[in-house]
């Protein structure tokens, strides 16, 4: 039973519609916080978006919130918000995710396209790596 309330609870926050002002705020909390952030863009009609969430991002969620503000943007609903990451030259498919340093002020690594913990978990640690 709380094995269950806690998939639904994190199924729940997964899919909740959120606003700019929300990626504002997390953009926000990684600063007061100086913690690195997990940007993940997604669509409600895609179909690998979906599969994402329910096998990587629904396990890894309660770990991953320990050490990254992780905040998801639906492009439709916060077309502004992933239009400025389009700018930036990102977002040219979903699901997609960039790793940002501490504060959020740059970006470490950029990926696309659904992958299993295992290949997450390598993204981040490869984007660690990287940095300078």
């Amino acid at each position: 039973m709380r094995t269950c309330l806690l998939m639904l609870a994190a199924a729940l926050l997964l899919t909740a519609t959120a606003t700019a002002d929300n990626y504002a705020g997390a953009m926000a909390q990684m600063k007061s916080a100086n913690k690195p952030g997990i940007i993940v863009f997604t669509g409600s009609w895609c179909n690998p978006c979906k599969a994402m969430k329910r096998d990587t991002f629904t396990p890894m969620m309660p770990e991953l919130k320990k050490y990254y503000v992780v905040y998801f943007v639906d492009i439709d609903v916060e077309k502004s918000v992933a239009d400025k990451w389009r700018e930036r030259g990102m977002v040219k498919g979903v699901p997609c995710y960039a790793l940002l340093d501490r504060g959020g002020s740059t970006i470490l690594a950029y990926g696309v396209g659904n992958r299993s913990t295992t290949a997450f978990t390598a993204w981040i640690q490869e984007g660690w790596k990287n940095k300078k």
